[in-house]
């Protein structure tokens, strides 16, 4: 879902609010490392196994199931407010170096 404020295009959650996408993002980020080197994988320009692992582990499901049970699914879990906090929490103390 996208919406645009002031001319800009943001990209929506699942449930319209911004801020939880980019939770779910990082929960999903957090077990492709579990799985694969991206690090390792973006230094060589090797980008066919991450698209690999989002096709088999998010586009090909995302139409098939219901948004909780995709996330559930994906990151082997049910998204909490914790998991919003610590995105925040994170994305703050880097920006902020508190």
């Amino acid at each position: 879902m996208h919406t645009v404020l002031s001319g800009k295009t943001v990209r929506m959650s699942m449930s319209g609010r911004p801020g939880a996408y980019s939770t779910i993002l990082s929960m999903y980020a957090a077990r492709m490392r579990k799985e694969i080197d991206v690090d390792e994988a973006i230094a060589n320009g090797n980008f066919a196994l991450i698209n690999g692992w989002m096709s088999e582990n998010v586009w090909k499901k995302a139409d098939r199931l219901a948004p909780a049970d995709w996330i559930r699914d994906i990151t082997g879990r049910e998204l909490s407010p914790d998991d919003f906090l610590d995105y925040l929490e994170k994305k703050y103390s880097d920006l902020y170096e508190l």
